[in-house]
């Protein structure tokens, strides 16, 4: 297991909607930890969420010394979504990574401390293959169904890792 990552909801409805989402989530690339506002976030995921909580596949986060008003003045200061912010927050206080799939957001947690992996879907999918979880086909296979399913990822090549244009 490469560490703590806090997930934010759209990289998690983007998991959620591959097919191979158990093998992402089994794969250890990751230890992988949800917290409230991101939770209800993705409350159309609620059985999934729960299925992998039972199967100590996802952890829940405990952020009650997370306050309203911090997660309000990082939402602002950056113009990002409360449950972004919130990662952002957690990330920081537990020394995690965070896995957020906002290219601001991901700034953000730069600029506020965060001093583990800052990473986003296409991040993980690479883990995933590195650790042998998925081939990159697969992995091509499983953005096409993100993408499909109404993610905003960009289209992406496994073999060079580069963003395409």
């Amino acid at each position: 297991m490469l560490g703590d990552i806090i997930i934010d909801s759209c990289a998690l409805i983007n998991i959620g909607n591959a097919s191979v989402c158990d093998r992402i989530f089994a794969s250890g690339a990751y230890r992988l930890h949800i917290q409230g506002l991101v939770r209800l976030e993705s409350l159309s995921f609620e059985p999934q969420i729960a299925e992998l909580l039972q199967r100590n596949l996802l952890q829940e986060f405990d952020g009650s010394l997370i306050t309203a008003s911090q997660v309000a003045a990082i939402s602002q200061k950056y113009r990002i979504g409360v449950g972004e912010a919130e990662c952002i927050l957690i990330a920081r206080q537990a020394s995690f990574g965070i896995l957020i799939d906002d290219k601001k957001a991901r700034k953000a947690a730069s600029k506020e401390g965060v001093t583990g992996e800052i990473t986003g879907t296409l991040g993980l999918l690479c883990k995933c293959i590195d650790c042998g979880a998925l081939t990159a086909a697969e992995a091509i296979s499983c953005l096409k169904e993100m993408r499909d399913a109404g993610g905003f990822l960009p289209q992406f090549d496994f073999s060079s890792r580069k963003i395409i244009a």
